[in-house]
């Protein structure tokens, strides 16, 4: 594939190099970019590939609208290199533990409209693990019998290993939808990434974001105004939510704003270029992802019709509200079953081109 006159030592590396790219922040858009960039520069390192987990139970699950129901298109792919009209991924971004997912995003790639609309799930999101997936955690941990947690919990409770498989597996009943991709980050990752891009430029609220958590080992000094975030500053942007009104939504709605701001400078080839031997070392020590070196070409040639500008970020619908367990008052995310249903629609499975 790569030609003849390539050493076999540097063709493996260059194999090396292509899967560790697909991972980053689980958008094949960015993987296309390296994917090109890779007849320029080589690599090397690995991915790991964790059970899927999946399960058949179709408990809380919205039914998508017969109209939007996908169908066969005129431009439909065929081939080595076909990919489905949606793709759909699931991006999570975990503590320092590399367990609790601080951070939940799933999303989908319509391949014609070339649009990428991502997801945001709250990490208080109220779930009801499914039977086999609560025997999955109960090899590892010890989890609540009745099964009932917050969705953060879920990849904890699996462990680093089965985790991600869990976590897809529930957000797949939540959703009523098939996720073909994940990608797994932890914090260094998100620091070095940033570090790695020239840090993002974002305009911060007056009064800044200050938070000290020993426990967590945790410092978040960043002031306010417009500013180059470094990783470091970054990391408090995206986790802080100690004086939020609204808790994780409001922290999910700055976490919109940076993602904005991180994909319109990720994205720019020239910067990638700048940058390419930091960033791919990055992702091969702390990225895990099942996107592989099979899957880069197929999604390679959708890169030049992206426009980062176009990325739609959305919120699951629904409250915040506490209900009682044993003797405690604990606070859940709850979904509204028939907003989701709406939401779910025209993510997943609407494919105008509208």
């Amino acid at each position: 594939m790569f030609g003849k006159y390539i050493k076999p030592e540097r063709k493996r590396a260059m194999l090396k190099f292509l899967t560790i790219t697909g991972s980053i922040v689980g958008l094949f858009i960015l993987c296309a970019v390296v994917f090109v960039l890779a007849y320029l520069r080589t690599s090397g390192g690995e991915t790991t590939v964790p059970p899927a987990g999946a399960t058949d139970s179709a408990e809380a699950t919205p039914t998508p609208s017969p109209a939007l129901t996908p169908t066969p298109d005129k431009d439909s792919d065929s081939g080595l290199f076909a990919v489905p009209r949606k793709t759909n991924f699931l991006v999570m971004c975990t503590d320092e533990t590399d367990l609790l997912t601080d951070t939940i995003i799933t999303g989908s790639f319509d391949r014609v409209t070339h649009k990428i609309t991502l997801l945001s799930i709250p990490r208080d999101t109220y779930v009801d693990v499914d039977d086999k997936n609560l025997e999955i955690m109960k090899k590892h941990s010890s989890p609540p019998e009745d099964g009932i947690m917050k969705m953060t919990m879920v990849h904890s409770y699996a462990g680093s290993k089965d985790g991600p498989g869990v976590l897809r597996s529930e957000l797949e009943r939540l959703l009523g939808i098939k996720i073909n991709y994940y990608a797994k980050i932890n914090l260094k990752a998100f620091r070095e990434i940033v570090d790695a891009v020239g840090g993002i430029e974002m305009t911060i609220r007056p009064e800044g974001y200050h938070y000290e958590d020993p426990l967590q080992d945790l410092v978040i000094n960043v002031p306010g105004g417009h500013q180059r975030l470094n990783g470091v500053q970054a990391e408090g942007v995206v986790r802080f939510r100690d004086d939020y009104r609204d808790g994780d939504i409001d922290r999910i709605n700055v976490q919109q704003q940076f993602m904005k701001a991180f994909f319109a400078q990720a994205l720019n080839k020239e910067n990638i270029l700048n940058n390419a031997a930091t960033f791919i070392g990055t992702l091969l020590n702390y990225v895990q992802t099942d996107f592989t070196i099979l899957d880069l070409p197929k999604y390679a040639r959708y890169i030049k019709d992206i426009n980062p500008e176009g990325i739609v970020m959305r919120t699951l619908p629904g409250e915040g509200r506490y209900i009682t367990q044993g003797e405690r008052r604990v606070s859940y995310f709850f979904h509204d079953p028939a907003q989701l249903g709406i939401t779910v629609d025209s993510i997943f499975y609407d494919t105008s081109e509208n």
